[in-house]
């Protein structure tokens, strides 16, 4: 039989025990719950080269980020969606703020980017891009569009550098008939005017254009004066300009040819029978300076493909995947300042625009987006690829560097950067580059003699 006193013994005892237990469970999960995952969505194109390695650059960079910044009351929970073409990144974006990120990550091509870009603004949602670097998506003028990469603007005054260099005076461009291709023209257009050099044609080539009617475009460009021709293409065209263009006969004696950085980041990803065909090629691309921590990624992301994707072509990173981690670290920090760890950021209030997205998706109005887009703007540290630094909205432009293919793959043969003009080696006054190997043939290779180049840009 109990007694009035053991009985009131046995509540407290019960009730000390319940309160401790609540107490330190409450510790417990406040210290687990302090840490909030935050949802950032990326668009990739898994079917591409530069979509897998991007995956595999943004996965390391959350992972190297958070082992450096283990204090942070947030940490970047990343969504990711896999697309094809225009429609599907679009889809995919509309689907990823339905699932309430604050932050989307591409897409990766410029073309894809415009509807993105637009159901960004309507939603207040920041999408930041590392790798559409077309001018023309500078015309939506959207305040949460977020350039992590070089426009391509920026790279025409490298082109003309190299163009005066050589004494020539007039020179043809071959350019990706798309929205892309077609943004650099008014800007490359405008800096050989100021230079006194003649834009004899601009010849635009669509996606979809076949062999023969590539070949068809070669020889009337082949059949005109001119015989310098600049490239603005991505890859999956511009390499096979290049084996149409040696089969035509103008991947020889007399012929020049120089490639903007968008075929230029991909040269070491080509087939060797595309490489073979661009030998004797100039082209520019985004100077990387070199560092201790990019020496170790390069390790790191080497051992990482080699166990996850041993099929992948090269295990090198390129700029984009340099821009994609630091665009990680950039965000990162960025919604830590922002405190939304503090912030039920994962809610859209509605949005009261009558537009045509909006009806489609039902989607809201971010109310975090405004401060999260002032945080990233002002976010400024050494990544990867150098120096990370948004200017208006887009990345802050560096030097160039330029160089010869040869053999195998491409060969620095010096730098360009606004400061200094073309050099020899970066820091240095040397302004004559190191010794070019011009297009020729197989047999003109067979032959002695260094190949003589067309004096002023034509016959």
């Amino acid at each position: 039989m109990m007694y009035p006193a053991d009985c009131r013994n046995l509540v407290f005892f019960f009730f000390f025990f319940f309160f401790f237990l609540f107490f330190f469970g409450f510790c417990n999960f406040s210290s687990v719950s302090g840490i909030r995952e935050i949802p950032i969505g990326a668009l990739l194109d898994f079917s591409s080269h530069e979509g897998s390695m991007a995956s595999t650059c943004l996965s390391m960079s959350l992972s190297d980020f958070y082992s450096l910044n283990s204090d942070y009351t947030t940490r970047l929970s990343l969504l990711t969606r896999n697309y094809s073409g225009i429609l599907d990144s679009a889809s995919g974006a509309v689907d990823l703020l339905n699932n309430g990120v604050v932050a989307i990550l591409g897409p990766l091509r410029s073309s894809e980017a415009a509807f993105v870009i637009e159901i960004g603004a309507n939603s207040h949602v920041p999408v930041v891009s590392f790798s559409a670097t077309s001018p023309s998506l500078s015309l939506y003028k959207s305040p949460y569009f977020i350039r992590a990469a070089q426009v391509d603007s920026f790279q025409v005054n490298a082109i003309v550098s190299i163009i005066q260099k050589f004494g020539w005076h007039q020179v043809a461009l071959v350019y990706e008939d798309t929205e892309f291709g077609n943004g650099i023209i008014p800007f490359l257009t405008d800096a050989l005017l100021d230079s006194d050099i003649k834009l004899s044609i601009k010849s635009g080539i669509p996606l979809s254009a076949q062999d023969s009617e590539i070949l068809t475009k070669l020889n009337e460009l082949k059949s005109m004066w001119t015989r310098v021709f600049v490239v603005h293409m991505t890859s999956s065209i511009g390499s096979r300009l290049f084996a149409l263009a040696d089969k035509a006969g103008m991947m020889s004696e007399g012929f020049a040819w120089i490639v903007t950085d968008s075929l230029s980041n991909s040269v070491d990803v080509l087939a060797p029978i595309f490489i073979d065909a661009m030998e004797g090629v100039l082209g520019i691309r985004p100077f990387i300076p070199k560092s201790r921590n990019l020496d170790n990624f390069k390790l790191r992301l080497k051992r990482k493909i080699l166990s996850t994707h041993p099929t992948m072509i090269t295990t090198e990173p390129d700029i984009f995947c340099l821009w994609a981690y630091d665009t990680i670290w950039a965000l990162a920090d960025a919604i830590e300042r922002a405190g939304l760890g503090f912030i039920n950021s994962t809610l859209l209030k509605p949005n009261n625009k009558h537009t045509v997205i909006n009806y489609v998706s039902n989607l809201g109005v971010s109310t975090v987006g405004p401060k999260l887009v002032g945080e990233i703007l002002k976010t400024r540290f050494r990544g990867l690829s150098g120096e990370f630094n948004l200017v208006g909205g887009q990345l802050q432009p560096c030097a160039y560097e330029i160089f010869n293919v040869i053999g195998k793959g491409a060969r620095p043969i010096g730098y360009w950067s606004s400061e200094h003009g073309i050099t020899r080696r970066q820091g240095t006054s040397i302004t004559h580059l190191k010794s070019v190997i011009w297009p020729v043939t197989q047999q003109e290779r067979r032959g002695a003699g260094p190949c003589p180049l067309p004096v002023a840009g034509h016959l």
